[in-house]
């Protein structure tokens, strides 16, 4: 029973370590009170985050990182639009940077790596050619076909 606990674990632990981090910067740049709220809302996030994931639902298991297929389409999506809207704000951004005559370049970094990350997931998890090494020597099956190959008997 210790696996779905170090899962549930995991992206809070993460929230806090980031957090903190986060206060961290805020206490040695503009000192410990501006801090405090910080870890504050790190600390409440974090744990709300962990409560969630131990839900025996559909949001606890995808806050928990335990969901089955169609949960995990669910947050693929989510994550997925999360990506777009934040591609989309960096362009608005720099478009209203480039009308105030600001520096552009914190949103050309945006912008720039929501497009790399974009190709590169294409090569990582695009179409691959299956036509050399493949076991069925490169035949095109049909979604009827998917599975081992059928022998005659």
């Amino acid at each position: 029973m210790t696996r779905p606990i170090r899962g549930r674990l995991k992206l809070p632990a993460g929230m806090l370590i980031l957090g903190t981090g986060l206060a961290a910067a805020e206490a040695v740049g503009h000192g410990w009170h501006d801090a405090i709220p910080i870890e504050v809302v790190t600390v409440v996030a974090a744990g709300g985050y962990f409560l969630l994931g131990g839900l025996d639902n559909d949001i606890g298991a995808i806050y928990g990182s335990h969901g089955d297929e169609r949960q995990q389409m669910v947050r693929l999506r989510a994550q997925a639009l999360a990506g777009q809207l934040m591609a989309l704000a960096a362009v608005i951004g720099f478009m209203v940077q480039i009308a105030r005559r600001a520096p552009t370049w914190p949103f050309l970094v945006i912008a720039g790596v929501a497009a790399v990350s974009f190709v590169i997931g294409l090569a990582i998890y695009g179409v691959h050619d299956t036509s050399s090494g493949s076991p069925d020597g490169g035949q095109q099956r049909s979604p009827a076909d998917v599975g081992p190959p059928r022998t005659r008997s």
